[in-house]
């Protein structure tokens, strides 16, 4: 084994485990201030809890179509 190396699995930034993180002092808590839905799209206006930073984050509304249920298909 090299000094350094492990086998297990890498470490996930923290950024991903808990959110977004502020781009100006990298807190991860946020209150929603508004929020606006678009075609398949939701914007919302969020504020930083820790240094008050409001920052807009655009969100694509995905949707997965499947097949009906057999009791619902009429032929």
């Amino acid at each position: 084994m090299i000094d350094g190396v492990t086998d297990g699995p890498e470490p996930v930034a923290p950024a991903l485990i808990h959110g977004i993180a502020c781009p100006r002092c990298k807190g991860t808590k946020w209150k929603v201030w508004m929020t606006r839905t678009m075609v398949s799209r939701m914007v919302r206006v969020r504020d930083c809890s820790s240094c008050f930073l409001r920052v807009r984050t655009r969100e694509v509304i995905e949707s997965v179509v499947g097949e009906a249920p057999r009791s619902t298909i009429v032929h």
